[in-house]
Order: structure tokens, then sequence, then C-alpha cells
């Protein structure tokens, strides 16, 4: 028993650092990009809070920052948890894709990831509602949908998708415990995608 949670810690802390390896590729990948194309791009430390690179444009005259978020494959979601938003404070949402593509690179205005984040908070709590709903929701659980999409699609609470999981003794796909909410994440349609893909203009830098 004693070498099965040995085991199972190990594995939890291999999980932890491959995912700060990945978030770390994340952020030198857009600085080497934001390089190539000219701009001055900063990293700061990784175990402070706030932003993950300050970038300039080459005569210094304006100053952005940017918020890096990477997927080790390819997702359409990233999570975020509660957003930062400022006029000059961006989003970049990353796919590394392996180690012979080019990562996917999704450059997003903070007022944008706010407002889905506002949408997010503000939608349908289960009093709201009706039996059919509830039947959708249980149905799309039980198909293996993300909760995230779940709520954004129908524009529900994350209490009500967990209580009506819960009433049905079905397990949600990315539950992060029993207890903890649903943390926010981004997500970018397939008819979405060409607003902010490779989008770099939208920083504004010249």
């Amino acid at each position: 028993m004693h070498f099965v949670n040995v085991l199972r810690e190990w594995l939890r802390a291999l999980r932890t650092m491959s995912a700060s390896i990945s978030g770390a590729a994340g952020v030198y990948f857009v600085a080497g990009e934001l390089s190539r194309k000219g701009y001055i791009a900063l990293t700061t430390t990784r175990n402070v809070k706030g932003p993950d690179l300050i970038v300039f444009n080459t005569d210094l005259t304006k100053t952005i920052y940017l918020q890096v978020k990477t997927n080790r494959y390819k997702y359409d979601f990233w999570i975020v948890g509660k957003p930062d938003v400022k006029d000059n404070l961006f989003y970049v949402f990353v796919n590394l894709l392996g180690d012979q593509k080019r990562p996917e690179y999704y450059v997003v205005p903070s007022k944008d990831v706010y407002q889905q984040y506002q949408d997010w908070q503000n939608s349908r709590k289960y009093e709201d509602l009706s039996e059919a709903d509830k039947a959708q929701i249980a149905s799309l659980i039980k198909s293996g949908k993300p909760a995230g999409k779940i709520i954004k699609e129908l524009k529900v609470a994350v209490s009500a998708v967990r209580k009506i999981a819960e009433e049905k003794g079905l397990k949600i796909k990315y539950d992060r415990g029993k207890g903890e909410s649903f943390p926010f994440s981004f997500t970018i349609r397939k008819d979405e995608e060409s607003r902010y893909r490779d989008r770099w203009d939208l920083l504004g830098l010249g």
C-alpha cells in the first residue's frame, strides 16, 4: 500500500512538472515569435503573479504586457482562472502541437477574455433550468463533453453542471476534484479562430 501511495505521488509530481515545462515552453515560443517580428520581449520571473512577458516596440515608445497560456497538445480551450483586464494587457493562447510543427498562437485582448469570464459568471443557475435543460446537460456529461464547453454553449453555471452530475451519478470530464469549482477556461470556437490566430497586429506595436 505504501508503494502505491508513493507511485501516485510520483505520477502527480511528473504531471505537474510536465505542465510547468509546457508552460515555460509556451512563454519562450511567444518571446521568440515576437523577437522574430522585431519587437523586444522580456520574460518575467515565473513564480511571481503578473504578466509572463513585457514587450516593447523598437523605439521603446509603447509597452504591452502578455499572459501566456499553453496546451501541450491541440485544444480549443485554455485554463485561465479569474482574468485581469487592462487596455495594454493581452493573452496569447498557445497549442504546442509536438516537436515537428510550429505552435498555434491566438492573440486575444484581455477585454475579450474578461467578457467571456463575465458570461461564465452570469450563467443560468440550477433553479432556472427546465427538466429538458437538465436532461440535455446530463446527456452531454455522459457523452464526455468537457464542463467548460457545456457551460459556454448552454450558458449554465458551474454549480448547475456539478449538481446535475451528482444527481445522476455521473463523472464530469476534467473534473478537478470533489468540492473544487471548475476554473474559468477561455474557449475559441472554430468559427472564431481567424479572429485571433496569429493576430499579432492586435498588439498595436506597429
